[in-house]
């Protein structure tokens, strides 16, 4: 099969990731020390997306644009969720569903001011910033969100495509891909300093 979207708790250990054989989805997870691989989902499930919390005691997945998680089942949230981020505590995440980013805890969008399609969001491991890719005009952009006043900035510009965010882990930096100097969809990573 083809692995996608691995999640590490920050321990390092255990990896888990989407599995896609047979035409089918399932979170499945590796221990690098033992090499023992473990099926946490049916294929049935059709599970996508795995998010796991920093302790690396919770996993939330998506199926069948819902948000789940393990052990505990389906969470209310606005459909279809299509991302998911657990914010620092792991007690709520930041899910992108209908074009918007919103928190799972009470359903309400994170990023209201920013204009265009929402995706991708990631929350800083202070718990102090949203990075989350906006869609204008069929181009993606990174932007940052600081979740106590919503002030946004947009990140990255361009006629080129900026989208992926991922936070570093002291939250004094963004990780993310673009094509931008490259040609269209042949991205590369790039880092900017957020301090």
């Amino acid at each position: 099969g083809h692995a996608f979207h691995p999640a590490v708790p920050a321990s390092g250990s255990p990896i888990f990731f989407e599995l896609v054989s047979r035409g089918h989805s399932r979170i499945m997870s590796f221990e690098p020390r033992t090499k023992v691989l473990s099926a946490l989902t049916p294929e049935a499930l059709n599970a996508t997306h795995p998010a796991v919390t920093a302790s690396g005691d919770r996993l939330a997945f998506i199926a069948g644009g819902t948000l789940r998680i393990l052990g505990q089942g389906e969470l209310a949230t606005p459909r279809p969720v299509e991302e998911a981020a657990w914010f620092p505590l792991g007690r709520h995440l930041a899910i992108s569903a209908r074009g918007a980013v919103y928190d799972s805890a009470d359903g309400k969008p994170l990023a209201p001011g920013i204009p265009g399609e929402q995706g991708e969001p990631a929350v800083s491991p202070d718990g102090m910033r949203l990075a989350l890719t906006v869609t204008r005009r069929g181009i993606r952009h990174v932007w940052v969100e600081e979740l106590s006043t919503k002030a946004a900035r947009e990140l990255t510009g361009g006629d080129c495509n900026s989208y992926a965010p991922a936070w570093e882990a002291d939250s004094g930096g963004l990780i993310f891909a673009s094509d931008c100097g490259r040609g269209l969809g042949l991205p590369r990573l790039y880092r900017a300093p957020l301090r």
